[in-house]
């Protein structure tokens, strides 16, 4: 078995992790930074951004109640990293790509403030592009059919961007 460079992985799996963990509500809401770009492009999503009048808090709740099982499982995912654990590694792709997907559901499911309905539909985009590349993950039979699909994962904030429209405090990776 090879050895995995796991310092570069590490920071990959916190900045995914990074836009979706839990936080309470913060004191006031600092300007959102610019939108990070990723190699694979803005995803595009079949809905309209059409937005709600539901409320900033409700929102909130209402993200944070939807990215929690994948916070939950980025975490453990960051625990088998540090182990180098392979095969649970490749248990936890696969789980992770059933949990990008009913994240991407649930976002376009629940109501929005128009102002944060286009992070929320470029958050699906994400999600559904993320879920097939954790889904590749998963099938893997080597280390290397497990890693190329994780190298490809979009880097973007547009996590940090959804928490800091809702009043989050910015998330802390697991």
């Amino acid at each position: 078995m090879n050895a995995r460079p796991i310092v570069p992985v590490v920071a990959l799996v916190v900045a995914l992790a990074a836009g979706c963990t839990v936080g309470g509500p913060g004191p006031d809401k600092p300007s959102a930074p610019a939108p990070v770009s990723s190699p694979l492009g803005t995803p595009e999503t079949s809905r309209e951004p059409a937005g709600s009048e539901v409320s900033t808090e409700e929102a909130a709740a209402t993200y944070e109640e939807i990215v929690e099982p994948w916070n939950s499982n980025i975490r453990e995912w960051n625990a088998a990293l540090a182990k180098n654990d392979l095969e649970q590694l490749r248990e936890l792709a696969a789980e992770n790509a059933t949990l990008m997907q009913d994240m991407a559901d649930g976002l376009l499911a629940a109501e929005w403030p128009a102002d944060v309905q286009p992070l929320i539909d470029q958050m699906v985009g994400y999600c559904e592009v993320e879920a097939d590349l954790w889904a590749q993950a998963g099938e893997a039979t080597s280390e290397e059919e497990l890693w190329a699909p994780i190298d490809q994962l979009p880097v973007h904030n547009t996590g940090e961007l959804i928490r800091k429209q809702l009043g989050l405090d910015a998330a802390v990776a697991g």
